[in-house]
């Protein structure tokens, strides 16, 4: 039964967008319902190939996320001071959606062949999955790179590897955060960070979303 958990859950969570989105922009479902569709093909997919074949294009599937990323920004359009989006004829792609997944392909891939060595050193993991998490910041799209980030730190827990560099890991995710705030983020991710924390403070200015 464990094995439709997932899927269930996910058809779950897509009827109530749908429902939710039907109450507020009714235009918008059948392109959401196509999308819904074609990620569930691609999901039946992925599942139905084994994961020898994922761990074995897991160093192409990296190199395919950097050169994707690099990509945005020699052929990305900017809008509102972002570059994310890469036109493909009539259509534009933003190649951080396709990073989600194949950087943690890539993780599991290279985790696991720490594991079989029988070592915890998840030096390679940390030093490698930086470079696309840095460049989807760079964009720059905080909420994406976070995403990836938290990715990341949840490949490593699952995986092989010793506490001791799990809390070494959260130390180096504090400091860095800390440098972040003081110096790189910019007033507006500021704002979406604390109105996360505390959405009821601006409902209907930076808190709509949430």
């Amino acid at each position: 039964m464990h094995r439709f958990a997932l899927p269930l859950l996910i058809l779950l969570f897509a009827s109530l967008s749908l429902i939710t989105l039907q109450s507020i922009y009714p235009s918008g479902v059948p392109s959401q319902l196509l999308a819904f569709v074609l990620g569930g093909i691609a999901y039946i997919g992925a599942y139905s190939i084994s994961f020898s074949f994922w761990k074995k294009i897991a160093p192409m599937l990296f190199i395919l996320i950097i050169i994707l990323l690099l990509s945005t920004f020699i052929l990305g359009k900017t809008t509102k001071g972002s570059t994310r989006w890469i036109a493909i004829g009539s259509m534009q792609a933003q190649p951080s959606q396709l990073a989600k997944p194949l950087l943690i392909l890539y993780l599991c891939g290279v985790l696991a062949a720490i594991s079989k060595k029988h070592t915890k050193t998840p030096l390679l993991p940390i030093a490698t999955a930086a470079l696309p998490i840095f460049l989807v910041f760079i964009q720059p799209d905080l909420g994406t790179a976070m995403i990836l980030a938290a990715g990341f730190v949840a490949s490593l827990y699952f995986s092989n590897v010793s506490f001791k560099y799990l809390g070494l890991l959260c130390v180096a995710v504090v400091l860095i955060g800390a440098t972040s705030w003081s110096f790189l983020l910019r007033d507006y991710q500021k704002q979406r960070i604390l109105t996360f924390l505390a959405p009821t403070e601006d409902q209907f200015g930076q808190g709509y979303h949430a």
